[in-house]
């Protein structure tokens, strides 16, 4: 089995640490890049070009560092309805909309997983992400989107 590493965050600070952390293993075949909302929240209040441009940097480094390294990219999930104060706001959701379409659509990633809409509350079956052959880049999923 190759070995596959996975993001924590993409924010400025944070994408240094996840580059360092990355960078520092062997072998690395595949990297499931899933970050969480919390870049957009009123604590975080940073950019959506920001967290693209950190995105932009560590996957750099990391194609650099591991020839032929697949990266997917995870779409974030709405916090809409969240019971904390910092999280679902409006403009939160427009830059996690926003973030979303760069990982769809940006031509940073190899493929991406939809995880958007909703998480499902029993655990993922892993052995489902598999390729789509009608859709190479994108991993089929269960009906998520945004």
């Amino acid at each position: 089995m190759s070995p596959v590493a996975t993001s924590r965050s993409a924010s400025p600070a944070k994408s240094r640490d996840y580059g360092r952390d990355v960078l520092s293993l062997s072998g690395i075949a595949a990297v499931i890049w899933l970050d969480g909302i919390n870049d957009f929240s009123k604590n975080g209040h940073a950019p959506v070009e920001a967290v693209e441009a950190g995105m932009k940097d560590v996957v750099g480094r990391i194609r650099a560092k591991f020839a032929g390294v697949r990266i997917i990219g995870a779409t974030l999930t709405s916090a809409l309805g969240s019971t904390n104060a910092n999280h679902g706001s409006p403009e939160e959701d427009a830059k996690r909309k926003a973030l979303n379409e760069f990982i769809r659509n940006g031509g940073l990633f190899d493929a991406d997983r939809r995880h958007a809409r909703r998480i499902r509350p029993r655990k993922h079956d892993w052995r489902t992400w598999r390729q789509d052959p009608s859709e190479p880049r994108r991993l089929p999923g269960d009906g998520l989107g945004d």
